[in-house]
């Protein structure tokens, strides 16, 4: 029954509540959950020690009638860029100092006030500047649903643990899509905020202006809890503000898909990837029009060329954030990491400026397409996970760079700053997951995690689980 618990954080809240477990119980299976799958090289460290302590803390303000928190007693994992007192924040890299932070990432101090335990943090690709969670310092993490195959990146420990069963819910960050990603390739839901709707105060920097936190977790109905607990200005990110939500009306409505504009992109949104894929976005098209949506077909100038445009940017800001070290030790460095960071110093002003001259372009595209639609839909990748150590992949009748062709899809949200979820729309005929994914407007997160959950009421795709799991 815990093991079920630890996949359900309503299931786990109702039984707290009821007293049929305690926050000691819950934490307890997680950690036992996460030794069980070592081999998936999910954890960059586990917390027991302060975990059990914050338990018992919360078991006993809960037997003293305290208020508590939203995610009161519930387990969460984070990303190893993610500040935690006490604790070094190295990013997954021998670069960076081996020194304790000295207070929490106000994602995790928010996470902390609602009562969430951190029982440890995840694996990720090095510095976040990748999309295969392939670590040398950690180890090559491993995708629950074939240990054969990557969970992607750069969040690829999160996303693990949470399919494994570990958590229900943890977090990761997203620069080129390094959330959504590995949660669509492990069957996940995962959010990329609005840019500036979750301060990143206390996680380390990839690409200044594209850098999101958000959650990955086993439906929208955690992310949704995550969001609202650490969402808001905290008055040290600059970049964070407040904003009323846009397309807020949907969130009063049983029925969201009724009469909703659901973008296609012409010779976008189903061109150029695995037939299995395009299937199954095909599928929750239909699916969505016979729940009363009405798909619009858009054109989308310069689709092709964001991923180029959003290679220049993440590349030059993590070369300019890592400066320094990267002078005085490349030899800390994987080399995969290493040579991207030595690529990105290599881009001038002039191809600087015109990644960032595309970007206002594609932002100011997607600003007239919101006057004809209310949501985009497309894949999220446009392939299922690949195998370890795969470096191309096929697609459409041509060899393509894994790590360029993983951010086909989610380039578009990262340049313009629009949030976007990712979430579980089916799997292939080798029973690997395939993720969708829901664009909208700035500021309209809480509108598609709403549509997210109205999905996976309708259809349980997200129920579908790995074999290799710790119970």
């Amino acid at each position: 029954m815990t093991a079920e618990l630890l996949g359900d954080v309503a299931l786990a809240q109702r039984a707290l509540a009821a007293g049929e477990v305690t926050s000691r119980d819950l934490v307890e299976a997680a950690l036992t959950a996460a030794e069980a799958v070592g081999d998936l090289a999910a954890f960059a460290s586990l917390h027991p020690a302060s975990a059990r302590r914050a338990a018992r803390e919360l078991d006993d303000q809960r037997a003293a009638g305290a208020p508590l928190g939203p995610l009161a007693g519930i387990p969460v994992v984070l990303k190893d860029n993610v500040a935690e007192s006490s604790v070094p924040n190295r990013a997954a890299s021998l670069l960076l100092p081996d020194e304790p932070a000295a207070v929490d990432a106000t994602v995790t101090a928010r996470l902390r006030h609602a009562g969430a335990v951190v029982i440890g943090r995840t694996n990720m690709h090095e510095l976040a500047w990748g999309g295969t969670t392939d670590n040398p310092h950690l180890g090559t993490c491993r995708n629950p649903f074939d240990p054969g195959r990557i969970p992607a990146g750069s969040s690829g420990g999160t996303a693990a643990a949470v399919a494994a069963g570990v958590v229900p819910v943890g977090i990761g960050t997203d620069t080129g899509g390094s959330i959504r990603l590995p949660a669509s390739v492990t069957n996940l839901t995962g959010l990329r905020p609005s840019l500036g709707r979750v301060p990143t105060t206390g996680v380390v920097p990839l690409a200044w202006t594209l850098d999101t936190v958000g959650p990955i977790g086993r439906s929208a109905a955690e992310c949704r809890l995550v969001l609202d607990a650490t969402a808001g200005p905290d008055g040290s990110d600059d970049g964070c503000v407040s904003r009323p939500d846009t397309l807020r009306h949907l969130l009063h409505r049983a029925d969201p898909w009724a009469g909703l504009r659901v973008g296609v992109v012409d010779g976008f949104t189903l061109d150029g990837v695995q037939p299995d894929v395009a299937a199954a976005v095909a599928g929750l098209l239909d699916d969505a029009a016979r729940w009363g949506a009405r798909p619009v077909d858009v054109a989308l100038p310069h689709l092709e060329e964001l991923v180029d445009a959003l290679v220049v940017l993440n590349a030059a800001e993590a070369s300019a954030v890592h400066a320094a070290a990267l002078r005085a030790h490349p030899e800390r460095l994987g080399t995969d990491v290493r040579v991207l960071l030595e690529a990105g110093a290599r881009f001038t002003a002039v191809e600087y400026l015109q990644a960032q001259r595309l970007r206002t372009l594609a932002r100011d595209a997607l600003a007239r397409t919101w006057e004809q639609v209310d949501v985009l839909l497309v894949p999220t990748l446009p392939f299922t996970a690949p195998r370890l150590g795969e470096r191309d992949i096929e697609l459409a009748g041509r060899t393509q760079d894994v790590l360029v062709a993983n951010m086909r899809y989610t380039a578009l949200a990262s340049l313009t700053g629009a949030p976007a979820v990712s979430f579980p729309c089916g799997l292939d005929r080798l029973g690997l997951p395939i993720g969708a994914q829901l664009v909208g407007p700035a500021w309209s997160d809480r509108a598609l995690l709403h549509l997210v959950a109205d999905v996976q009421h309708r259809t349980g795709h997200h129920r579908a689980r790995p074999a290799r799991r710790a119970a």
